[in-house]
């Protein structure tokens, strides 16, 4: 009985271990479902942009190609090279310049551009307020700067509360206002090559008005000054009316902390009238005049390099003028 016993239990676990197996065996994989192939997307085609070029010839009254002509585009000046030739692209076929050079009317020019070359040949008219270059020549030296602001531009660094605005006497002419009235400021205007040791300097000036801002012991006192400089370290200035010294033409020296005026002179400044004040560097001796009369010559400079661009300028609550700046270095100098 106890044999029977045994061999039921072992039939019993081989059946359950049958079973058991049966329960864990691998299932089938499941079926996948097909991905179908990703489509490639075939970019739309981009229109080649099309360029407009120009060629625009400058010439003078005579037909003479004028090199180094603006060519004015918005803010960008460009200049022509030593053909008179400028050449310029675009993505926009219309074609607006404002077109100018030394001594000639500003021109305006529009064109609507082909697709083919464009050419633009310009005629230039004398302007009767405007300073030509073939006018200022000076033997023996080369004029490096001019600035009669007849394009409403500046080519002198502005500093200051000024800017080129058409002549309150004369709508044809363009200059440089500088107006410091009630401001602690000063007003300058530099330009030119440096680290140079001579040159001649030229520029014209005329006050608007002439006001006292101070009194004293009296007497009024006057300090809307103008200066021009062109060596480190000291300028020739001057004041209109009344200071403690009188109407002055001086040599400011501010080679040292404590500044020096080794020369002063009486000269007197109208409102509303024009002045020029010419300065020569010519080794140890600086030669001032005003309106072409010799005023001083100042011997033994303290300074005779340059190394920064020459100056004009206004301080202490002028309301100044300036127009026609000029200036000329020796030709071995370059």
């Amino acid at each position: 009985m106890k044999k029977s016993f045994q061999l039921i239990f072992v039939a019993g676990l081989l059946q359950a271990i049958s079973i058991s197996c049966a329960a864990i065996s691998t299932p089938a994989p499941p079926t996948s479902t097909p991905v179908p192939p990703t489509s490639t997307l075939v970019p739309t085609p981009t229109a080649t942009p099309i360029i407009y070029n120009a060629v625009v010839s400058v010439v003078d009254e005579n037909g003479n190609l004028v090199s180094d002509a603006k060519i004015i585009q918005n803010e960008m000046v460009e200049l022509t090279d030593n053909q008179g030739v400028w050449q310029g692209s675009s993505l926009s076929p219309d074609l607006s310049l404002n077109i100018w050079a030394q001594g000639y009317l500003l021109q305006e020019h529009s064109l609507t551009m082909q697709t083919d070359s464009n050419e633009a040949p310009i005629k230039l008219s004398p302007d009767p307020l405007g300073l030509k270059t073939s006018d200022l020549e000076k033997e023996g030296y080369e004029l490096v700067f001019v600035e009669d602001f007849q394009d409403n531009i500046s080519d002198c660094l502005i500093e200051g509360n000024g800017n080129v605005v058409i002549d309150d006497t004369n709508s044809e002419n363009y200059l440089l206002l500088a107006d410091l009235r009630n401001l602690d400021d000063g007003f300058t205007c530099s330009f030119g090559p440096t680290n140079l040791e001579d040159a001649i300097l030229e520029v014209d000036f005329r006050y608007v008005d002439i006001r006292f801002d101070d009194f004293e012991d009296g007497e009024y006192y006057n300090w809307q000054g103008y200066f021009m400089g062109f060596r480190d370290d000291f300028s020739v200035s001057g004041y209109p009316l009344q200071v403690p010294w009188g109407p002055t033409l001086q040599i400011t020296d501010r080679s040292e902390e404590e500044w020096k005026f080794p020369v002063q002179i009486k000269q007197g400044i109208q409102e509303s009238r024009w002045y020029t004040l010419y300065t020569k560097y010519e080794g140890q001796k600086v030669e001032v005049r005003i309106d072409g009369l010799l005023k001083f010559n100042f011997l033994n400079p303290p300074t005779m390099i340059s190394t920064e661009p020459a100056i004009i300028g206004a301080f202490n609550q002028s309301h100044i003028q300036f127009d026609n700046i000029k200036m000329w270095v020796p030709q071995n100098q370059q």
